[in-house]
């Protein structure tokens, strides 16, 4: 987690993740409003890996406290994360969701009516944006910086395949251009996986 996030207490309810602009209008959101145990996550594409453990520690410390993700993440699946990655009960709901509930609504919202916010089903959460299961992996190895040999070993292809499935990658996410050098290529795909995080 981040310097400038921390974990912040409301009676029977946390926050984690916020920085202290948003601790402090969750704290006048909360003031006053009854409700059961519930844990705030607020998962960003920095502080993910470190959120989603400490939610999981958490849920296995204490099962009853209901816990909620709060993402500015179009999708989940681009960092590696599935469904799976979270205990079953975990409500999500998009940044925009939150800051209309807790941020700018005028009474707030009672924690314990969250199961009833209009948000869709997880699904919408973990989307591929078109891409199947192991291009979504090439990509994340492409951002992480990962050769085409390293990515050969990890995916079981060739050097040759794996180049071929970049240049298949390049053109679905529409960064392909007329006689592009690989390296090229490359910048071109982890600027896109930025976008596809919701970074640029």
């Amino acid at each position: 987690m981040l310097a400038s996030e921390s974990t912040v207490s409301y009676g029977v309810t946390t926050a984690m993740g916020f920085d202290p602009l948003q601790s402090i209008a969750l704290e006048h959101s909360f003031r006053g409003l009854p409700s059961e145990a519930f844990s705030f996550y607020r998962l960003t594409p920095r502080n993910f890996e470190s959120i989603v453990a400490q939610l999981n520690q958490d849920y296995e410390a204490k099962p009853e406290v209901k816990q909620l993700l709060v993402t500015a993440v179009p999708t989940l699946t681009f960092l590696g994360l599935t469904p799976e990655s979270f205990p079953a009960q975990t409500l999500f709901i998009t940044y925009e969701e939150f800051v209309e509930h807790f941020i700018t609504s005028v009474n707030g919202v009672k924690i314990n009516a969250l199961a009833t916010l209009p948000t869709e089903q997880v699904e919408k959460f973990f989307h591929s944006g078109g891409l199947s299961k192991s291009q979504v992996s090439l990509l994340l190895l492409i951002a992480l910086g990962h050769t085409n040999i390293e990515i050969a070993k990890r995916m079981t292809l060739t050097e040759k395949g794996v180049e071929s499935a970049i240049k298949r990658l390049a053109i679905k996410l529409d960064c392909s251009r007329e006689g592009s050098r690989p390296h090229n290529l490359r910048i071109l795909l982890g600027r896109r996986y930025a976008q596809l995080l919701g970074v640029l």
